[in-house]
């Protein structure tokens, strides 16, 4: 049961738990804005999604931003990102802009922790995704920033960016660390699938640093 306040505090963000009880409620009430509310805002504690194997998130502008990375930590469900890349406006093309995720946790998500799939491109800062079923992060048809970003005991691959996903990774505290706890062979720590897909990572990260100790094929491959 989601409850909400009437009046927000501030007109563009949304506070949970104070003005929305569920992270669920809160972007179901940014989306209904038209583009008004762009930032919700998670107070410390921990959030459980219950049954529902992802948060999705098919409009933009949106940032999530937590209290920390261990501070505000989100459980069972991770987000699905879909959307338009692109909207059309009286015969002009524009892009839409990229979801942030931001200073939380995701914990023992169901599916992937992050999973962007043929949408919205997505920033994700200052997280830690950490015992996924799925990947960690997935990023598909789409691109993705990663920074200071810890990556741990994902069921499958730590990264996943496939069909023409484009992902960057970067800024020192970004780790990849103990994924593909499936031990499939074809699974990575950083895995790259298919054609035009592209991992970068961004000096002064380093590629024996940045993935250690992950099972399955190890901590980077193609397939």
């Amino acid at each position: 049961i989601d409850t909400i306040a009437l009046k927000l505090r501030q007109d563009d963000r949304i506070y949970v738990p104070e003005e929305e009880s569920t992270i669920i409620g809160a972007i179901k009430r940014a989306k209904m804005s038209g583009g008004h509310i762009n930032t919700i805002v998670i107070k410390y504690g921990r959030y459980n999604t219950g049954n529902e194997k992802y948060i999705n998130i098919d409009f933009s502008p949106l940032n999530i931003i937590g209290a920390g990375n261990d501070k505000t930590i989100i459980e069972g469900g991770g987000f699905k990102i879909t959307g338009e890349k692109k909207r059309i406006f009286r015969g002009e093309v524009y892009v839409n802009k990229a979801i942030t995720i931001q200073s939380l946790c995701i914990s023992n998500a169901k599916g992937s922790g992050i999973f962007a799939e043929n949408g919205l491109p997505c920033r994700v800062n200052d997280c830690t995704v950490i015992g996924s079923e799925g990947y960690g992060i997935c990023c598909q048809l789409t691109w993705m920033n990663i920074s200071d970003t810890i990556v741990e005991s994902s069921g499958l691959s730590g990264i996943f960016c496939a069909y023409g996903g484009n992902i960057k990774v970067m800024n020192p505290r970004t780790r990849i660390w103990g994924n593909c706890v499936k031990n499939r062979r074809f699974d990575f720590g950083l895995r790259i699938h298919g054609k035009g897909s592209l991992i970068t990572i961004i000096e002064p990260l380093m590629k024996g640093e940045i993935a250690k100790g992950n099972k399955g094929g190890g901590n980077m491959g193609k397939t």
